[in-house]
């Protein structure tokens, strides 16, 4: 049994999400990051640099693979973390979307590829703000 003075270092209320926050963080901004680089390479090959999209469509199917980690980190900061609920069904949308967008992409029907770009990379901007703003209410804590 821990005595008075350990118990004293916890200054965390139970059921905070930290962990889970911070893994959660860290995924959506690297799909963030992954995904705000898919215009860039895309606007280089526009400009002549064939090789970009090559790796315009290797980033791209790597996106997916993000989502269903940000899925799984959305989940864990949800459930046993104690967070919101909703960040979980937004990758779930985020997921859909991208491979929608693949589907697209390979099929050159720019007129819906660019526009649906833009929202899954302005969805994950969003994300991203969300995350770094989060902070848990006091309510929260008591779950």
């Amino acid at each position: 049994m821990p005595s008075q003075g350990q118990q004293s270092l916890d200054h965390r209320p139970p059921g905070r999400p930290r962990a889970t926050r911070w893994v959660l963080l860290a995924v959506i901004v690297v799909h963030t990051i992954v995904a705000a680089a898919q215009p860039v390479l895309a606007g280089s090959y526009f400009e002549g640099n064939v090789d970009a999209i090559t790796t315009h469509g290797s980033i791209g199917s790597l996106l997916p693979l993000l989502s269903m980690i940000q899925f799984g980190a959305a989940v864990l900061f949800w459930r046993p973390g104690h967070g919101p609920w909703w960040p979980v069904v937004a990758t779930a949308g985020v997921f859909l979307a991208e491979g929608l967008q693949i589907g697209l992409g390979f099929s050159r029907a720019l007129a819906i590829h660019i526009p649906l770009g833009v929202a899954i990379v302005s969805a994950l901007v969003v994300l991203s703000i969300w995350a770094l703003r989060w902070r848990p209410t006091p309510s929260a804590s008591r779950r």
